[in-house]
C-alpha cells in the first residue's frame, strides 16, 4: 500500500460514517481487529505508520523492516539490552554464550512459541520443519512448567 501515490483515509467517529459515503467513495474497508474504539483516528495512525516505514529513508536502516514482526510470518523474539544482569532479571544465558547456532535456535523457538501463544492463527498454513515442531514443543513444555 505504501507505493500507492494517493490515499485518503476516512475516519468515522462513534457510530461510523454514513453508508452512502462508503458506497460512493470507499474502495477498501479495513478492520484493525475484533474490538471497538471511539473513532477511526487511532487505526488510521496505525495504518499510516505501517505504510510509511516501507518508504525509502523512513527508517534509519533500510534492512530493519525486513526483520520486524510478521516479516517472516511469525512474531518477533524478545529483545534485551545491557546490562545483562539487572534488578528486573537476567538476559537468557544462551544470548551471551557466543554460540551463534544456539542463539539462532533459541530465537526461532521464541518466534514460534510467541506466535503460538499470542497469534496462533499465524501458524496456520505455515510449513514447519521437524526441528520447528520440536522447538515449539519445547517452548510449550517450558511455559507449562512455569505455570505449575
Amino acid at each position: 500500500m505504501a507505493k500507492i501515490p494517493h490515499i485518503a483515509i476516512i475516519c468515522g467517529r462513534y457510530e461510523g460514517i454514513d453508508q452512502r459515503i462508503t458506497d460512493t467513495y470507499v474502495d477498501k474497508l479495513v478492520c484493525m481487529g475484533p474490538y471497538v474504539l471511539s473513532g477511526g483516528d487511532l487505526p488510521a495512525m496505525c495504518m499510516i505508520d505501517a505504510m510509511v516505514r516501507h518508504l525509502p529513508g523512513a527508517l534509519g536502516n533500510a534492512d530493519s523492516a525486513q526483520e520486524d514482526s510478521f516479516s517472516h510470518g511469525l512474531l518477533d523474539t524478545p529483545h534485551y539490552t545491557r546490562p545483562a544482569e539487572q534488578a528486573l532479571g537476567s538476559v537468557p544465558a544462551v544470548l551471551t554464550s557466543g554460540d551463534h547456532a544456539a542463539i539462532q535456535r533459541w530465537r526461532r523457538m521464541m518466534a514460534l512459541g510467541r506466535t503460538w501463544e499470542y497469534q496462533p492463527q499465524l501458524l496456520q498454513g505455515q510449513s514447519l520443519s521437524q526441528e520447528d515442531i520440536t522447538l515449539l514443543q519445547t517452548y510449550i513444555q517450558t511455559q507449562q512448567a512455569k505455570q505449575t
